[in-house]
């Protein structure tokens, strides 16, 4: 093949690979919104680490969806990521911001707006990709 082809072949494949990551991303709002703990624990390798202003730094896949499913237990989620900026290092590592609106409500009519970014490292695994580690940071939150 040429060198060209090559290239193109390559490119091809980085673009794939943004769009999983963004199809993946977009799965781990919807599962943690929807509270599907066993779908949401696909969306993390199996030594994922997630560090939140709320629940600390959590270590693990597994340790990670019971600190979730344990603390959200009676709480209301929406979140709203864009803008992403995903960057390919290889074959199987990739690195991404978002940004953040969520919405977090506790049945009554307190809750929560923030404002802020997702800082991931992805990682494929057996041809699918993963979150690797996870902070969140706030820029600011409204509360009411």
């Amino acid at each position: 093949m040429t060198t060209r082809v090559l290239e193109l072949e390559r490119k091809i494949q980085e673009l794939q690979d943004i769009e999983a990551i963004k199809k993946l991303k977009a799965r781990y709002w919807n599962d943690v919104d929807a509270q599907q703990w066993d779908d949401l624990a696909d969306c993390f390798s199996q030594d994922t680490v997630f560090d939140t202003p709320f629940f600390g730094r959590m270590e693990g896949r597994d340790h990670t969806i019971r600190v979730l499913k344990r603390a959200m237990r009676d709480v209301k989620t929406a979140h709203h990521g864009h803008n992403p900026e995903i960057e390919i290092i290889d074959s199987s590592s990739a690195k991404g911001r978002w940004a953040l609106n969520d919405c977090v409500g506790t049945g009554s009519k307190q809750f929560s707006r923030g404002y802020g970014c997702y800082e991931d490292e992805y990682v494929k695994d057996n041809g699918a990709w993963k979150i690797k580690q996870s902070v969140l940071t706030y820029t600011f939150q409204e509360r009411t």
